[in-house]
């Protein structure tokens, strides 16, 4: 695999991670904002989204992870041919 392939690849998940921490946002917005209209206890929507946020989370640390081992070889790399 190439850096450049792999700094990509790390930029996109944490793109996607991104967009799915901020679509779970909205849905617990929306959620809260029905449940306090209709006085309903259902708390269901609400508990998946916090974990939908929850596994985005540790799919942007482990691609920020990808992204700072690239960087790191470019660097390396970038030592060894000067």
């Amino acid at each position: 695999m190439e850096i450049n392939s792999a700094f990509n690849q790390g930029v996109i998940g944490f793109q996607n991670a991104s967009t799915q921490i901020a679509q779970a946002s909205v849905k617990i917005s929306h959620a809260t904002a029905q449940r306090d209209d209709q006085a309903s206890t259902d708390r269901a929507p609400v508990s998946t989204e916090l974990i939908n946020m929850k596994v985005a989370q540790h799919q942007a640390i482990a691609t920020a992870n990808v992204i700072k081992t690239a960087d790191d070889m470019v660097g390396s790399l970038i030592d060894t041919r000067v």
